[in-house]
């Protein structure tokens, strides 16, 4: 980087840079930068796996690194939100058959989520699957199965870094604070060998490009227009029904002819990446003068002289489980068993949307103190509880409400009766207290 590309930047933040414009300085002083390496102070740097998601719910990814074998959960701010040690397959590399013990590489999604009484002790308390091969593995003629994000309930497992079949293996506790955050069919699982980063920049050309040809795609479906619609496909296309490109256009045009009107409306679109290849999911909507349906799209592109062409395209039925269902029954057996009243317990919290808000009241040490309170102030069933650990010891939080946004929660919170705004009760997002759950229980 020359010092007129430093001074150009500095320029550009005028005074709010000048810190930031002599550190560089007095860097550069000292050891030489590798060129074209470091950016301007108002540039950030994401992974170029996420190139875009769906900004209206708590959306997560999660991005696999073998090099550092750590798993990095991603909010939809590109932020990491958390990050847990993994294990994985006895051989390095990327997987290309069966029986080669090797952690595949790509994009794949969670089809089904396993409870322990669903498992041998190597996969621990639960186990996520998730659908590789996927079509662009099934292209390169890749073979294997049985590919999951699961525990252990074997300790000396974790010890050694390379000791899988191929899948990827985190401690039972820490297995429990990633599905909390996985959505079957929607939360992707990236897995690369080592994590490239790009600047803020590039990721909205990238996304502004695929945003651009998912609306002609969809406008040329939409307005019949067979060949402009064809032309998005490339010449290797199949179907995740078998069908190759010559066939999906005959099907197309059938279809033309049936119906006098063709809608389609997609929502929740996200994009992800993974070297020569790009997915892209949304929730589509299809409707004709016969029928509606839904469900949820994948488009699998690849590059074909400098133009991305959509080489695999795959439709699912939108889950209705999560491994959310498979936390809920476990805390339920659990609290049944010990809390010994009937008030509502750690299972309510795993009822409710993980993206929801409640307002927390207060919390003590004394569980009888709690209970004495809900009583007080007649408060039963319009509250919940649940137990932590503080300061390494039991801690018993009574939170009130279940709003869907933050400015529900805080207008709910402005409107409590003063004997409960004594403690100066906050606002929490559901996601949180499942999280201090599973610290405590496990």
């Amino acid at each position: 980087m020359s010092y007129s590309h430093i001074f150009t930047c500095f320029m550009k933040g005028k005074s709010k840079y000048l810190s930031v414009f002599f550190s560089i300085f007095v860097l550069l002083s000292i050891e030489p930068v590798v060129k074209n390496t470091t950016l301007c102070a108002d540039e950030r740097r994401s992974p170029e796996n996420i190139i875009s998601l769906d900004s209206k719910k708590d959306n997560f990814t999660i991005l696999v690194e073998k090099k550092s074998l750590r798993l990095f959960i991603y909010d939809n701010n590109f932020n990491i939100y958390k990050s847990f040690p993994i294990i994985l397959g006895k051989s390095k590399g990327n997987k290309n058959r069966v029986g080669d013990y090797k952690t595949p590489e790509g994009i794949y999604f969670f089809t089904n989520v396993k409870d322990k009484s669903e498992l041998l002790p190597k996969y621990g308390v639960m186990a996520l699957t998730t659908n590789y091969p996927n079509l662009i593995d099934i292209a390169h003629k890749k073979s294997g199965g049985g590919i999951w994000l699961h525990g252990t309930n074997q300790p000396a497992r974790l010890l050694n870094p390379y000791e899988t079949r191929g899948c990827v293996v985190a401690s039972n506790k820490n297995i429990f604070l990633i599905a909390i955050n996985v959505n079957l069919e929607l939360t992707p699982i990236i897995i690369v060998d080592k994590i490239r980063y790009v600047s803020a920049k590039t990721l909205k050309i990238v996304r502004k490009n695929m945003l651009e040809l998912i609306l002609k795609w969809k406008n040329a479906w939409a307005n019949k227009n067979i060949e402009q619609y064809i032309s998005f496909y490339s010449k290797n296309f199949f179907s995740a029904s078998g069908m190759n490109r010559s066939k999906w256009k005959k099907n197309k045009m059938r279809f033309n002819k049936k119906y006098s009107f063709i809608k389609i409306a997609i929502k929740n679109i996200n994009i992800f990446r993974h070297d020569n290849y790009v997915i892209v999911t949304f929730k589509q909507k299809y409707m004709n003068n016969y029928f509606t349906s839904e469900c949820l799209k994948r488009l699998y592109f690849t590059k074909k002289m400098h133009t991305w062409k959509i080489i695999g395209e795959e439709a699912r039925q939108i889950p209705v489980d999560n491994p959310i269902k498979v936390l809920y029954k476990y805390f339920k057996d659990y609290t049944l068993a010990t809390s010994g009243n009937a008030y509502k317990r750690e299972n309510w919290l795993y009822d409710k949307n993980t993206f929801c808000y409640v307002v927390q009241l207060f919390g003590t040490r004394s569980e009888t103190k709690l209970i004495s309170f809900i009583k007080t102030y007649g408060l039963i069933n319009k509250v919940s509880y649940y137990r932590t650990i503080y300061k390494g010891k039991s801690w018993y939080v009574l939170v009130y409400g279940n709003y869907e946004s933050m400015a529900e929660a805080k207008n709910a919170m402005e409107k409590l009766p003063k004997n409960l705004k004594k403690a100066s009760p906050w606002i929490r997002k559901v996601r949180q207290l499942r999280e201090a759950v599973i610290k405590a229980y496990l």
